[in-house]
């Protein structure tokens, strides 16, 4: 099926287009269909990780919009200037971090036109981004005690209760992002070695397969053989639940599960707040406070590309500092 634009501008035909950027806009749709073709490409087949392909449509969308509404309307007439002065707006409206994101989302973006020869060169190239390194991540981290007082709060007398206990020790103990513990089948959970072991797909295709640790492998037993689902193997692990609390056949979501933990945490009497990264990062720090974690562990299990990222988990050193601080005799 055709996608028609809000532009009026028939799109090329496509077997795939990425819903999250299936709207071109009126500078790249005034080109020509070529000009079309590469917008939809871009996404299509440069991008292959749904929630990046989301974050930098949004991105292009802001930007073109902007562009728009200061009276540029051909892809061609942009200029670096143009793109140091959005990104001075957004800088009023956004966080560094989230600018950042923003602004590498659009160099792509422009290098695939240039390579394309949509445009001449890249007016996004020249433009510097602003400035910001951090030490310590920012994700809320809870403390081993506020982290089992979560799992054991969790009623397991439903299967709901089964399978949000499950869910949030597999994003503990194996630092897995919640996209990938939603991703999970039920093959995904296997048995070997006399253990049971997990396979995640991680952040750029990476395929993990990790033993799981002596709760998870218990809380996770307990559900599938709860849920009765160990024969649907092709089946979605974590699913939701239909409006009589019983098991369905579709994968649970984000949202859902975040919702879930808000209303889990609230009932444990934690007062952190949290979201879906929590666990991971609360899984993370637990082990790089042992004497004995290695970091090069931490970061091979959660898939991060450099130490420097795992290393934000470790807050070993804050805590010393705090103990330093408290001998302050006044």
């Amino acid at each position: 099926m055709d996608i028609v634009l809000k532009t009026g501008i028939p799109a090329p035909p496509a077997s795939t287009v990425p819903t999250a950027a299936a709207a071109i806009p009126a500078q790249i749709a005034g080109r020509g269909p070529e000009a079309r073709e590469t917008w939809l490409e871009f996404f299509a087949a440069q991008i292959r990780n749904p929630n990046t392909r989301a974050a930098y449509a949004r991105a292009a969308y802001r930007l073109f919009d902007w562009l728009a509404e200061h009276g540029i309307l051909d892809v061609r007439e942009i200029r670096s200037v143009h793109i140091a002065a959005w990104l001075e707006s957004r800088m009023r409206e956004a966080s560094r971090p989230t600018v950042k994101q923003e602004l590498a989302a659009i160099r792509r973006l422009f290098d695939w036109l240039t390579v394309r020869q949509v445009v001449p060169i890249s007016p996004a190239a020249a433009v510097r981004g602003p400035k910001h390194s951090v030490r310590r991540g920012k994700t809320p981290v809870l403390s081993t005690v506020e982290c089992r007082r979560f799992l054991r709060s969790i009623p397991i007398d439903t299967v709901g209760g089964l399978r949000d206990r499950a869910l949030v020790a597999v994003m503990t103990y194996s630092f897995a992002r919640v996209s990938a513990a939603l991703a999970m089948n039920v093959k995904d959970v296997f048995r070997m070695e006399g253990r049971l072991w997990l396979r995640l797909q991680e952040k750029g295709g990476k395929e993990l397969e990790i033993p799981c640790h002596h709760n998870l492998e218990s809380y996770l037993s307990a559900y599938v053989a709860g849920a009765g689902i160990h024969g649907d193997r092709d089946g979605p692990l974590f699913r939701s639940l239909d409006r009589d609390g019983s098991l369905s056949d579709r994968r649970f979501n984000r949202h859902s599960a975040w919702e879930m933990l808000v209303r889990r945490a609230r009932a444990a009497g934690i007062t952190t707040p949290i979201c879906n990264h929590s666990f991971r990062a609360t899984g993370i720090t637990a082990y790089l406070e042992n004497p004995e974690a290695r970091v090069e562990v931490a970061q091979y299990l959660a898939g991060h590309a450099k130490t420097e990222t795992t290393k934000l988990y470790d807050r070993r050193e804050e805590r010393v500092s705090l103990d330093e601080i408290e001998r302050i005799g006044i």
